[in-house]
């Protein structure tokens, strides 16, 4: 036999030996445990198995639901507006208002040329 035919041979086996103890070893995984009790001694009390007890609390009682609000949809400006300030920029959308002023990095590096957005502090009105 040449030596490439005999490499060939024995890989060959390898792969059968493998392919063979992967099948064993899906059958056994697959197959239920036998139940064996264990012996029982004059000492000893018998053994129960474990359990699992998963205990939930009861669901908390629901509110009633929110009746809808037609007033709040009809009374309440959702544009959103900006306003220029001498620091930075306020926001206002509704009853909310944000004040926008521009981060000490941007300060600090103002001929950067990259591309990346700077970041705004933001504080409440």
């Amino acid at each position: 036999m040449r030596a490439s035919s005999r490499r060939g041979a024995v890989l060959a086996a390898v792969v059968l030996g493998h392919a063979g103890l992967a099948g064993l070893l899906m059958d056994t995984l697959r197959r239920p445990a036998p139940f064996r009790p264990a012996p029982r001694s004059a000492e000893a009390p018998p053994r129960t198995p474990p359990a699992i007890v998963w205990w939930l609390p009861p669901p908390l009682p629901r509110a009633a639901d929110a009746p809808d609000r037609p007033a709040r949809a009809l009374g309440t400006d959702q544009r959103l507006s900006e306003q220029s300030m001498a620091d930075g920029l306020r926001l206002r959308q509704g009853r909310g208002c944000v004040d926008l002023r521009p981060a000490r990095a941007t300060a600090l590096d103002t001929f950067n040329a990259s591309a990346r957005p700077v970041p705004r502090l933001a504080s409440e009105c």
